[in-house]
């Protein structure tokens, strides 16, 4: 009877010790190496957009990933986000860009925040502002889940 309680005993003291004993330890994550490909899939994903390259700059995102335009519900997954932007661009003549100001890296290395400023140059309404991006790294790509821009110029006074 003494053996079988011992055992009792012995069974859950091993476990235990055993998950105290040395963890394998998560793998480093270069941090600045990760936030340095994000600013390349930016430059990359601007590049498309001034190209006018819809289909391109649509796989920047997630396949939920989500664009918020001014005025209208968010628009969810790439194809949504390639047809609204083609159909926005048919009647806009100009060119826009955007500069990531920072870009920081979680500790795990797969999900990033960019936030920078964006310009919209054209003879007709000419625009800026700051935008947000939310990136996850998806099978080692970086791709968008959420991006948000909003215009820093003052409204148009009334009449």
């Amino acid at each position: 009877m003494i053996r079988a309680i011992r055992a009792m005993v012995a069974i859950p003291v091993l476990a235990l010790v055993g998950a105290c004993g040395p963890q394998s330890t998560p793998p480093t994550v270069d941090l600045a190496a990760e936030a340095q490909a994000v600013r390349n899939a930016s430059a990359q994903w601007v590049k498309a957009v001034q190209d006018k390259d819809w289909a391109a700059a649509a796989a920047y995102y997630a396949p939920d990933g989500m664009s918020f335009p001014d005025h209208q519900e968010p628009l969810v997954g790439p194809a949504a986000i390639q047809a609204a932007s083609e159909a926005m661009a048919a009647g806009m003549n100009g060119t826009v860009s955007w500069t990531p100001d920072k870009v920081v890296v979680a500790s795990a290395g797969d999900m990033a925040l960019e936030i920078g400023s964006w310009t919209w140059a054209s003879e007709v309404e000419p625009d800026s502002g700051r935008y947000v991006v939310a990136w996850q790294k998806i099978d080692g790509q970086w791709k968008a889940l959420a991006d948000i821009g909003v215009s820093t110029n003052p409204l148009p006074e009334e009449k």
